[in-house]
């Protein structure tokens, strides 16, 4: 570039002095201007190539990054996969039985979840037996027991003592687990029977001397022996719930990770007492004791169900109500031809599981309107149909009484506080020989404008109930 400068001065020096000719200035310019625009191009290119190398460097380092990033989170994936298949609490093991029937459990019980059934689990859950009965669970051995509600985390489980019972895919277990530092108790929320040795419940802890307060569902899962009273019960764990576990930090400031469970569950020994739906339908019964037709007193729920699905296969046996509402009986509508007519049964079981009351309802009905009874004779009602009813069973069985004078008052009073009392109604009493039940010809309000007529079928037990009660409406000489 100097070289450059000091030909234009020199071109300049010569002009002014005259030393130089036209042409040779001409050929002596265009050297120059060759030599300057060389001169330009050249820092040029040196840029360009400079600019080129430093973005290909910068490539080449981002590639090299992320090939290491690559390599170290493919590194932590194979670390993380080894650490798990050498920890037993972290996974569900497909080698040990347990485990399966643990993952089994948990796989349905998360599905029925996600249903959006998550926060009131009532019932049989995942479909199952319509009658299950299980108590009087005993731990056969003092083993420890990892809980995460208990304030102190490690406890000695000595026994469980629950009952769960259901019907017909309804019902609640209370248990209580008592330990050698003190108990805690709760309900069974829901349940189910699988492979029929299988039950799976779902606890939630309410309570108890250990309690801390916190409350979770726990999946339980109890194994039964069809052949003996002895049995094992397993805690499942998810692997949230298996990965629990606490930190202890040493005088150095080491900290150090223990894992509350060794394993992904809690194994413990039963002695089990197990009534299943197939035994309950095998329960030798007692038609002495009396019913109506093929429905007998001494029969439990499950098997009035099969005598039901017997009779009218096509037809619903439900506790649930026209209105969804749960009742206390069981009923079957359009069952049982009855006075030319297909009729409404309704099932009264008491606490010995057996039948107390069978009816066969709405023989006759009014709504809304006000109609009294009369009995101008005593045993005439007036209404036609219960009339009718009356004189065929008089033919029939035993009369024990016709409606009394206070059930006719008190019937045609259309009284709010009788009917809500239930004492606006009237019976007329009749005896079955045989077995010596009562059966109740029933006509009732539901308020003053609207009445029913049922026929109940008494069991020996409520029979005996009503004949007392007959006599001590009577007033004696030691009452006046």
């Amino acid at each position: 570039m100097k070289k450059i400068i000091l030909t234009f001065f020199f071109i300049i020096f010569a002009l002014n002095a005259n030393a130089i000719s036209l042409g040779d200035l001409k050929k002596k310019l265009e050297e120059t201007t060759e030599q300057i625009q060389n001169e330009l191009e050249k820092p040029k290119i040196s840029e360009d190539s400079t600019s080129s190398n430093e973005e290909l460097e910068k490539k080449k380092l981002e590639e090299l990054e992320k090939k290491k990033l690559e390599e170290s989170e493919k590194k932590k994936l194979e670390e993380k996969k080894l650490t798990k298949s050498n920890d037993s609490s972290s996974i569900i093991s497909d080698s040990d039985e347990n485990s399966k029937i643990c993952k089994r459990a948990l796989t349905k019980y998360k599905y029925y979840y996600s249903q959006g059934l998550k926060e009131n689990v009532t019932g049989n859950f995942l479909g199952g037996q319509d009658f299950l009965e299980v108590k009087n669970k005993i731990i056969s051995e003092k083993k420890t027991f990892v809980c995460p509600e208990c304030k102190s985390i490690n406890v000695n489980l000595l026994e469980v003592n629950d009952i769960y019972r259901t019907q017909n895919g309804e019902g609640r277990g209370e248990f209580e687990w008592i330990f050698a530092e003190g108990n805690l108790n709760g309900y069974v929320k829901g349940w189910t029977l699988m492979d029929n040795n299988l039950l799976v419940q779902v606890a939630e802890v309410q309570g108890g001397s250990l309690s801390n307060g916190v409350y979770d569902n726990h999946l339980i899962i109890k194994k039964f022996s069809d052949n003996s009273d002895q049995g094992m019960m397993l805690f499942c764990l998810d692997e949230k719930e298996s990965d629990r576990g606490y930190w202890i930090v040493d005088s150095q400031g080491n900290e150090t990770r223990h894992k509350y469970y060794q394993s992904n569950y809690q194994k413990f020994d039963l002695q089990v007492n197990k009534k299943t739906m197939e035994q309950e339908t095998k329960k030798s019964v007692d038609k002495s004791l009396g019913g109506y037709k093929n429905f007998y007193f001494d029969m439990n729920i499950s098997q009035i169900k099969q005598e039901v699905n017997n009779v009218c296969p096509d037809q619903k046996f439900t506790n649930i109500d026209m209105f969804q509402q749960k009742t206390k009986h069981w009923l079957v509508k359009d069952c049982l031809n009855f006075g030319g007519q297909k009729r409404e049964l309704h099932f009264h079981p008491n606490t010995n599981d057996t039948i107390e009351k069978i009816s066969i309802v709405n023989m006759d009905y009014v709504i809304n309107e006000f109609k009294t009874v009369n009995y101008f004779t005593k045993n005439i009602s007036g209404n036609a149909v219960y009339d009718k009813f009356v004189k065929a069973y008089v033919n029939k069985y035993k009369l024990i009484r016709y409606p009394t004078k206070e059930e006719i008052q008190n019937f045609n009073s259309g009284d709010t506080v009788k009917i809500l009392k239930n004492e606006a109604q009237i019976n007329t009493f009749f005896q079955n020989e045989e077995d010596n039940n009562i059966i109740s010809l029933r006509m009732y309000r539901t308020n003053k404008n609207n009445h029913f007529f049922d026929i109940d079928y008494l069991s020996p037990t409520l029979s005996k109930e009503i004949l007392n009660k007959e006599k001590g409406n009577k007033i004696s000489n030691d009452d006046i």
